[in-house]
């Protein structure tokens, strides 16, 4: 069974995460060039910083959660670089704006380290998908709704377990360890916290600044 990330320590954090095999300037350019303009019609203003160190370190700079809005870019091995956000459930689908910038395919993992405070199979459901800069894509979906769903859509990929989504009990379709071997497949060590963060890298995180209000006289 495979474990969390600091063993849940910092869930709903890197629940949902996307990922894209391009450098982390490149990525973070393509983001700004399509957030800053709609920051600056709302009157806010984005701002920049880098965090150097471990993942466990950028997961405390991301604190606390909600608000202000933190948005961070992660580099991994391999060439990957991560995107989330520090919102309790993380906007990872914003990953498919840069897919579509970069015209390189992207992929969303979610593992979710429990719902309504409980674990079957070692995790609280989960998501595989890939899609492509056309935006069509892969998803394989384990979630709980009133009882376990399982869902997939697109065309499979080759190395899917294919014989696991005809288990009779729903939740038994899709596992951590199921998961974990299809990022493995395309080069994601999802659940290693060494993976994240390779020796001398920074990750960017940029935050959504509102102006300060001026008080009103009593």
């Amino acid at each position: 069974m495979v474990k969390f990330l600091y063993n849940g320590q910092y869930a709903p954090m890197f629940e949902r995460v996307g990922a894209i095999k391009a450098p982390l300037e490149d990525v973070v350019k393509a983001f700004i060039d399509w957030k800053e303009p709609q920051v600056i019609k709302s009157g806010n203003s984005l701002k920049n910083a880098r965090v150097k160190g471990s993942l466990e370190d950028v997961f405390i700079a991301l604190q606390p959660l909600d608000y202000p809005l933190k948005e961070v870019f992660i580099p991994a091995q391999n060439g990957y670089t991560f995107f989330t956000d520090n919102r309790p459930t993380a906007e990872s689908g914003r990953i498919r704006i840069i897919s579509k910038s970069l015209n390189l395919p992207v992929y969303q993992i979610w593992a979710h380290y429990k719902v309504e405070g409980k674990q079957v199979n070692g995790w609280g459901g989960g998501m595989f998908d890939y899609t492509l800069a056309d935006g069509s894509y892969r998803a394989i979906n384990l979630m709980k709704d009133i009882s376990w769903k399982f869902y997939e859509v697109g065309e499979p990929l080759p190395f899917e377990e294919f014989e696991r989504y005809n288990e009779k009990l729903a939740r038994n379709r899709f596992t951590p360890d199921m998961l974990e071997r299809y990022c493995q497949q395309v080069g994601i060590d999802f659940f290693n916290e060494d993976f994240y963060m390779p020796s001398g890298s920074e990750a960017i995180i940029i935050e959504t600044v509102r102006p300060v209000r001026p008080r009103l006289p009593d």
